[in-house]
């Protein structure tokens, strides 16, 4: 769980590898959301995914040691247009 001293808003909580279902209805893994507590804990309690509107942030994270592709970032772009949180 992550909370910000001296802030009042919520408390949020950072996870690894949990799908998030995006605008489209399909479910990416994301590789670090963050969620706002009550969201989580109403996911791990119905046992569903968040909506990617419900991240406060999706983070992607990929290791590549070669140039990327044309396509590889077309693939990317297509992620970012199908998540929809800001």
């Amino acid at each position: 769980m992550l909370s910000l001293s001296g802030s009042s808003k919520r408390p949020l909580e950072v996870h690894a590898g949990v799908a998030v279902i995006s605008k489209s209805k399909v479910a990416h893994e994301a590789d670090v959301p963050v969620l706002p507590e009550g969201i989580a804990s109403r996911c791990r309690m119905l046992g569903i995914d968040p909506r990617s509107h419900q991240a406060v942030l999706v983070a992607e994270g990929k290791y590549y040691s070669s140039p990327l592709t044309l396509g590889m970032g077309r693939q990317f772009r297509g992620l970012d247009a199908d998540l929809s949180a800001d």
